[in-house]
């Protein structure tokens, strides 16, 4: 099934020297190499019995350029992830963007992409509490909502260098940065890592409290060693200006775009408007996951115990 609305009326296409480099840092050196590479991978994934033959190959071609023409990560990707649908229901069941638990998580937390890629070819993404009670703060919903919009958003027909994510903890309190630590983060972490084709190129956290630096110093060692080491705070929020250009900084931060919320907003309804893929992809998940893959998914905590995503109590 394929998105009845497309990226393009929420996001712009890169421009000729944007789109120049982006080919240069995926490796997409022509059109003809894109074309016999996606050949290469459909034939591998027919071949695969256990695999669902309904993957949309937009998702595919994602997988493709995240995975910069590698075609054994880009496989190995593809299993992780379709494993990941079987394995973790909590995530990736029930998406509808209009169950009572979305809906509830659209109004806590903005979560969007601006329209605008960086000049050197970045996506942006940005996530600022909109209420600030953390008892409506629920971490799975949220989680469920961030990789919604983010499979929605990789389905555009260009590419990006990688991207770039901005938290504004402005309204975090204590009782928030807690959901962010233990074996959360860590099963997040996991699934980003291994479910999907996301090149972290940076991570700043602006208005950040003095509790930030504690909170990132527990969850900064289970990090991946260029995502922690791309991980920067900042006590003025309008230094992104001077990271990211005015044209692609919302006005809460001086810059020229919408507010965080409006864009939001925009993201939102891009959701509903692709309601029905969202839900029909709940069916693409592998069926006989091996045991090599599955264990990639679990995790051994302090004492030595394994446990996976669907066994943490999360609210």
């Amino acid at each position: 099934m394929q998105c009845k609305k497309s990226v393009g009326s929420l996001l712009e296409p890169p421009t000729d020297s944007q789109t120049y480099n982006i080919a240069l840092t995926i490796n997409e050196t022509s059109e003809d190499k894109l074309l016999h590479n996606e050949k290469l991978l459909y034939e591998w994934i027919e071949s695969q019995k256990h695999f669902p033959k309904n993957i949309d190959k937009a998702f595919l071609r994602a997988f493709l350029r995240g995975s910069k023409h590698h075609l054994v990560k880009a496989k190995r990707k593809i299993e992780h992830h379709l494993s990941a649908r079987y394995l973790f229901p909590e995530v990736y069941a029930n998406r509808s963007p209009f169950t009572k638990d979305i809906i509830q998580a659209m109004d806590v937390v903005n979560m969007m992409y601006v329209p605008k890629l960086t000049d050197d070819g970045c996506r942006v993404a940005f996530f600022k509490l909109e209420r600030c009670d953390p008892s409506e703060f629920h971490m799975l919903s949220q989680i469920k909502l961030f990789f919604m919009l983010y499979e929605v958003i990789i389905l555009r027909c260009y590419p990006a260098c990688g991207d770039v994510a901005v938290f504004d903890a402005k309204k975090f309190g204590a009782a928030h940065l807690t959901k962010f630590t233990g074996p959360v983060f860590r099963t997040l972490d996991t699934l980003l890592r291994n479910a999907y084709a996301i090149r972290v190129k940076q991570i700043h956290v602006i208005n950040a409290p003095p509790m930030i630096g504690r909170v990132l110093a527990l969850i900064k060692p289970i990090m991946h060693h260029k995502v922690r080491n791309s991980v920067f705070v900042h006590k003025d929020p309008k230094d992104l200006l001077g990271i990211l250009g005015a044209d692609v900084t919302p006005c809460d931060y001086g810059g020229n775009l919408k507010s965080v919320r409006s864009i939001a907003s925009d993201c939102y309804d891009f959701l509903a408007d692709n309601a029905d893929w969202l839900e029909a992809q709940e069916n693409v998940k592998i069926t006989g996951i091996p045991k090599k893959v599955e264990r990639s998914f679990y995790f051994r905590d302090e004492l030595g115990l394994e446990g996976s995503f669907r066994k943490l109590e999360i609210d």
